[in-house]
């Protein structure tokens, strides 16, 4: 079989290997109000590292380190990342304007 007809023929059988249309976003936690809260940090500037079982975020400027479980069982998970943001220097209200 030519190539040429064979990588076509990979594509139909593949339709998700060159799908570049849809554009997923990232699963920050399996808590919804986490994620969006990551989801806000993230847009004035944050950097979020997926690891095993933790996440980072990471501040630009001071380069401080946030570390948040990917799956809070505890109810008071966003709290605590608030508060450890207000312990490292920074505003938390001013990330919700």
């Amino acid at each position: 079989m030519p190539k040429v007809l064979s990588e076509k023929i990979l594509l139909l059988h593949n339709p998700h290997m060159f799908n570049h249309s849809r554009k997923r976003s990232m699963k920050y936690s399996s808590n919804k109000d986490v994620h969006q809260f990551i989801c806000a940090l993230i847009k004035h500037g944050w950097q979020f590292q997926k690891r095993r079982k933790h996440g980072v975020l990471i501040e630009p400027v001071k380069s401080v380190k946030i570390f948040i479980s990917t799956s809070p069982s505890d109810w008071r998970a966003l709290l605590k990342i608030k508060q450890n943001i207000r312990q490292a220097g920074y505003d938390v209200k001013s990330y919700f304007i």
